[in-house]
């Protein structure tokens, strides 16, 4: 009997459209294809909450291709491309310490090939630069998207 019960209770309990004029079936479940914006299911937050995590979505879409597009313009991705090497290469390129031997040491950038340490520091500071700049220009564009956000959802 206790079952019984609490199967009712959540079946009760389940978001329905409650139609109390109708005469052949009052309470029907909402389908899932239902526009929550055209009808309020629960109230209006639902729709804002949907609206919200859309906006969010954009914005880090937003903020992923920008950021990306600063990578891929600066030759930093060419310097970390390079400084992967197998093991076996870095072998060639080995710095053995006097005092230290038989120790080795594996360095990925002693073996920088026609780029030297300066040139790379230039380029991560040129990248670390650039990226400051769209980082910044991107907050302040999102706080004027957010805020033409808010004012949209007082509609």
């Amino acid at each position: 009997r206790s079952i019984m019960r609490g199967r009712r209770h959540r079946h009760l309990c389940k978001v329905s459209d409650w139609q109390l004029g109708r005469t052949t079936s009052v309470r029907q479940s909402y389908p899932l294809s239902v526009n929550v914006h055209k009808v309020h299911i629960v109230g209006v937050g639902l729709p804002l909450f949907y609206n919200n995590i859309c906006f969010l979505g954009l914005v880090a879409l937003l903020f992923f291709a920008v950021t990306f597009l600063c990578f891929r313009s600066s030759s930093v991705s060419g310097i970390i491309g390079a400084a992967q090497r197998m093991d076996w290469e870095l072998l060639e390129y080995a710095i053995e310490p006097i005092d230290q031997a038989p120790a080795m040491v594996l360095s990925p950038l002693a073996q920088c090939g026609g780029s030297t340490a300066a040139h790379a520091m230039r380029a991560i500071r040129s990248f670390a630069t650039t990226n400051f700049y769209a980082v910044g220009l991107l907050y302040m564009l999102t706080f004027l998207l957010s805020l033409v956000h808010g004012k949209l959802q007082l509609r």
